[in-house]
């Protein structure tokens, strides 16, 4: 009788364990990216699949975390950045995934400066400037040689990965800055906040042109080819 008695609370013990891994799964971290085009200081959306964890804990890579189960994080810079999502189960077993998202941006290839009405100079250095969240950040500064800009004609401004994003495209436009090139402490002007930027772009945005219409009081008008890339 004690035997039995034995051998029911065995049973019990067992039974009672299984319930509880039943009820209770170990749940695997997986989640998706939603939205369909990712773009620096844009919001991204990521949501945990399946969505029944206990506790959910995101690291998207850039300094930033969450522990909501849809997530919008916005990453200042294009790039490849690993995020990982950690699940929590009732039972408290942790699951953890983590996967490479790239981050991508408008980058500017060519720039191309349009004189109004033939103007020509031959003492001018253009200084890059971009348009961020935390002010005006210099790129870089180019000397055009005096035979291009003397004759009134366009030419190119060479440039090395200037990009441009946002939710209205508006952060990192080229700003530039004009300078006598016998006076450098003199600026003719900045060009860029307040003119007219026109964008046209194919069928799936992977590509385009832009063109922006500074005034009559700027010497140049500025024509610019983009491509969609990313910074690995």
């Amino acid at each position: 009788m004690k035997l039995n008695y034995l051998s029911v609370s065995l049973l019990a013990i067992i039974l009672a364990g299984c319930s509880s891994d039943d009820e209770n799964p170990v749940i695997k971290a997986d989640f998706e990216v939603l939205s369909d085009r990712t773009f620096a200081f844009v919001p991204v959306q990521f949501e945990a699949v399946p969505n029944s964890a206990y506790a959910y804990f995101w690291d998207f890579g850039n300094g930033k975390s969450s522990n909501e189960k849809t997530v919008y994080p916005i990453y200042e810079e294009p790039g490849t950045y690993t995020v990982s999502l950690t699940t929590t189960s009732l039972n408290k077993v942790k699951n953890t995934v983590s996967k490479e998202i790239k981050i991508g941006a408008y980058f500017i290839t060519k720039i191309t400066a349009l004189p109004y009405e033939g103007y020509a100079n031959e003492n001018l250095s253009f200084i890059i400037e971009q348009k961020k969240e935390v002010g005006n950040v210099s790129l870089e500064q180019h000397n055009i040689s005096s035979e291009e800009i003397s004759t009134g004609n366009p030419f190119q401004i060479p440039t090395s990965k200037i990009y441009f994003s946002g939710a209205n495209f508006d952060l990192g436009f080229p700003i530039f800055r004009i300078f006598e090139s016998n006076n450098p402490n003199e600026i003719l002007n900045s060009y860029n906040l307040g003119s007219v930027i026109k964008l046209e772009l194919n069928e799936d945005k992977t590509f385009g042109k832009g063109f922006q219409e500074l005034g009559f009081r700027s010497p140049y008008n500025f024509e610019f080819e983009f491509i969609y890339d990313y910074v690995d």
